[in-house]
Protein backbone atom coordinates (compact mmCIF):
# COMPACT_ATOMS: atom_id res chain seq x y z
CA UNK A 1 0.00 0.00 0.00
CA UNK A 2 1.34 3.35 -1.01
CA UNK A 3 -0.90 4.80 1.76
CA UNK A 4 0.23 5.17 5.37
CA UNK A 5 -1.98 2.17 6.45
CA UNK A 6 -3.67 -0.15 5.86
CA UNK A 7 -6.63 0.49 7.92
CA UNK A 8 -10.02 0.47 6.78
CA UNK A 9 -9.08 -2.37 3.70
CA UNK A 10 -9.20 -5.21 6.11
CA UNK A 11 -12.95 -4.74 6.08
CA UNK A 12 -12.80 -6.04 2.06
CA UNK A 13 -9.42 -8.32 2.76
CA UNK A 14 -9.25 -10.02 5.78
CA UNK A 15 -5.61 -9.42 6.87
CA UNK A 16 -5.78 -12.84 9.06
CA UNK A 17 -6.58 -14.75 6.27
CA UNK A 18 -3.12 -16.79 5.35
CA UNK A 19 -3.27 -17.72 1.68
CA UNK A 20 0.28 -19.65 1.88
CA UNK A 21 -0.51 -21.02 5.15
CA UNK A 22 2.79 -18.91 7.41
CA UNK A 23 1.67 -17.12 10.33
CA UNK A 24 3.07 -13.36 10.46
CA UNK A 25 1.71 -10.65 12.48
CA UNK A 26 -0.40 -8.20 10.61
CA UNK A 27 1.96 -5.12 9.70
CA UNK A 28 -0.75 -2.39 9.39
CA UNK A 29 1.69 0.67 8.47
CA UNK A 30 1.93 1.35 4.68
CA UNK A 31 5.02 2.18 2.68
CA UNK A 32 3.68 6.14 3.74
CA UNK A 33 4.11 7.45 0.34
CA UNK A 34 1.30 9.09 -0.11
CA UNK A 35 0.09 10.64 3.16
CA UNK A 36 -4.27 8.89 2.22
CA UNK A 37 -5.34 5.78 1.62
CA UNK A 38 -6.62 4.53 -1.81
CA UNK A 39 -10.11 3.11 -1.87
CA UNK A 40 -10.75 1.37 -5.38
CA UNK A 41 -13.45 -0.23 -6.74
CA UNK A 42 -15.52 2.66 -5.46
CA UNK A 43 -18.86 2.53 -6.78
CA UNK A 44 -18.08 -0.26 -9.17
CA UNK A 45 -19.67 -3.31 -10.68
CA UNK A 46 -16.61 -5.26 -8.93
CA UNK A 47 -17.88 -7.78 -6.47
CA UNK A 48 -16.62 -6.22 -3.40
CA UNK A 49 -17.75 -2.97 -4.66
CA UNK A 50 -20.79 -2.76 -2.05
CA UNK A 51 -18.43 -3.27 0.82
CA UNK A 52 -16.15 -0.35 -0.27
CA UNK A 53 -18.85 1.41 1.36
CA UNK A 54 -17.93 0.45 4.32
CA UNK A 55 -14.18 1.09 4.02
CA UNK A 56 -15.33 4.69 2.79
CA UNK A 57 -17.65 4.83 6.22
CA UNK A 58 -14.46 3.47 8.40
CA UNK A 59 -12.36 6.32 7.25
CA UNK A 60 -14.63 9.20 7.52
CA UNK A 61 -15.34 8.19 10.96
CA UNK A 62 -11.71 7.22 11.83
CA UNK A 63 -10.61 10.80 10.18
CA UNK A 64 -8.48 9.30 7.70
CA UNK A 65 -7.87 11.41 4.14
CA UNK A 66 -8.56 9.05 1.31
CA UNK A 67 -9.27 9.18 -2.36
CA UNK A 68 -11.64 6.74 -4.05
CA UNK A 69 -11.40 5.12 -7.31
CA UNK A 70 -13.70 3.56 -9.61
CA UNK A 71 -12.90 0.52 -11.73
CA UNK A 72 -11.06 2.60 -14.71
CA UNK A 73 -9.84 5.23 -13.04
CA UNK A 74 -6.38 5.82 -12.55
CA UNK A 75 -4.11 7.91 -10.40
CA UNK A 76 -1.46 10.46 -11.77
CA UNK A 77 0.84 12.02 -9.93
CA UNK A 78 3.85 14.20 -11.11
Amino acid sequence: MLGPTLKGIHLVDDPYEKPYGEQHDVIWDGLGILDYVIVPHYKSEHFESEAIEEVVQYLIENKMFFITLRDGEILVIE
